[in-house]
């Protein structure tokens, strides 16, 4: 991945103060103890399962890479209890877990959910495990291993792998209630690599009071009437976007449907109206068609604010400059939402070639 990060305009919103008040009151009531937390389920790309040793028994070790991450795992499946307590315990892995074991080689996905920490049978255990390898947070430390309570196969998405990507899993307006008071906010749910992400839109003063961002509410609605149109066995649309956590909740700064990275040839820095206003785009030649793509910003008061950002990029750049991009295209206008340069390799002058070009949220 290239050390350059893809700039990108995000029109984050922090929560009002009405609804962080809310939480934090909560927060701040006490609360009776609460039993250990079920671990969020992951999927990990699978190395091996197979017999080894761990706390003394005979068990099935499930070892694999987390996608993203690169991190190892290590996971145990526990073994049937004999009905005679007194009976030594043997190999005899849970048939429901290794049933599905079974249908997943090495190198395809797998998604599992660890047991919550429970005492004996829940949570992650260290040291006294033999298998195919022992994997620790370093070279010194033991190797943590959890107690499987699920396990299948995993279909991975087109594109779920990459940074800032997500499976679109529904948006709708919802009621939240905080303080006491019920909030219309807006609801996105979203799916990355088996774990669910229920997040909401940002809130922002229309004048009388806090709604959910229209903007963003607007992107939701059409991402899903798409899903609405599709027959049932076609798979989730995937898409873009930024979560940014806010004390107790998940917003979603940017929702955008997927887009591949493009390649073309910046050439100058051009005034554009923008509602009115005086903004600024540039032009860039992309396979022998010039676009014209305006640079995001805000309204600061009445007057329009480029993203700073992507302005410095675009003065800075000389013409014929090889650039990676995305856009946010509406009837009259595509809008730049990522920028960066591109990899000489990558693209040449009047082509779409793309491949070998990575980039980054």
């Amino acid at each position: 991945m290239s050390s350059g990060m893809i700039r990108t305009f995000t029109a984050a919103v922090l929560m009002t103060a009405l609804l962080l008040s809310g939480s934090a009151s909560v927060l701040g009531q006490a609360k009776k103890p609460e039993p250990p937390k079920k671990p969020d389920p992951l999927v990990i790309k699978l190395e091996s399962a197979q017999k080894g040793k761990h706390m003394g028994e005979d068990v099935l070790l499930v070892t694999g890479t987390e996608p993203l991450s690169g991190q190892k795992r290590v996971f145990a499946v526990e073994n049937e209890r004999p009905q005679n307590p007194k009976d030594p315990p043997k190999y005899a892995p849970n048939p429901r877990i290794k049933e599905n074991l079974d249908k997943v080689k090495p190198g395809e996905f797998l998604k599992v959910e660890p047991k919550a920490p429970s005492g004996r049978w829940g949570g992650a255990t260290y040291g006294n495990t033999s298998s195919s390898g022992g994997y620790g947070r370093n070279n010194n430390a033991p190797a943590p291993v959890e107690w499987l309570d699920k396990a299948e196969g995993y279909l991975i998405s087109e594109h779920e792998t990459e940074p800032g990507t997500f499976v679109f899993d529904g948006a709708f307006l919802d009621d939240l209630a905080v303080d006491g008071q019920k909030i219309e906010v807006y609801s996105i749910e979203l799916i990355k690599l088996g774990r669910v992400f229920k997040c909401l839109a940002p809130m922002i003063n229309d004048g009388k009071k806090m709604v959910p961002d229209p903007a963003i509410m607007a992107i939701g609605d059409e991402l899903m009437k798409k899903e609405k149109g599709k027959e049932k066995k076609a798979s989730k649309a995937v898409i873009e976007a930024t979560i940014n956590p806010q004390g107790d909740y998940l917003f979603v700064t940017s929702l955008d449907a997927y887009q591949a990275p493009r390649t073309g040839i910046l050439n100058k820095l051009v005034d554009a109206d923008i509602d009115g206003n005086k903004g600024q785009a540039i032009e860039v030649d992309e396979g022998g068609k010039t676009l014209t793509l305006v640079l995001p910003g805000k309204l600061v008061g009445k007057k329009w604010t480029t993203d700073f950002g992507m302005l410095a990029f675009a003065k800075k750049a000389k013409p014929g400059t090889p650039i990676v991009f995305k856009t946010r295209d509406t009837e009259t206008k595509s809008y730049l939402r990522a920028l960066e340069l591109a990899p000489k390799e990558a693209v040449k002058k009047g082509s779409k070639e793309t491949a070998g070009v990575e980039t980054k949220k």
